[in-house]
């Protein structure tokens, strides 16, 4: 582009004939119009890197939630596993006293 401006603008230069000055502004207009493509082209590509990586960005931030989620459901998992574990306990001590206040009610009685 910068090869056919620079012609253009010797032929301009070099030249009083009229039908050379048109060719010369005809390769100047043409050097234009393919940088101004080029520029569409640049800015498309540009635009399209850019949702692209947006894209990328929204799924990686999709992906740390999903993560998070499931590890919030383990944690809530292992939670109640925990709770249900505890009053296990708290039940099996209770029949351990019950048990013990049985058996000391029994001696009483058998004391009397």
């Amino acid at each position: 582009l910068k090869r056919l401006q620079a012609l253009a603008q010797r032929d301009v230069n070099k030249t009083s004939d009229g039908e050379l000055r048109v060719k010369a502004i005809e390769l100047s207009r043409l050097a234009v119009k393919k940088c101004a493509f080029a520029a569409m082209d640049a800015a498309r590509e540009s635009r399209l890197k850019r949702e692209e990586e947006e894209k990328k960005e929204a799924k990686r931030e999709a992906e740390i939630r999903e993560l998070a989620r499931r590890e919030e459901k383990q944690r809530a998992k292992e939670k109640r596993k925990r709770e249900k574990e505890e009053q296990r306990q708290r039940r099996k001590k209770e029949r351990a006293l019950a048990r013990e206040r049985e058996v000391e009610r029994i001696r009483m009685e058998r004391k009397k």
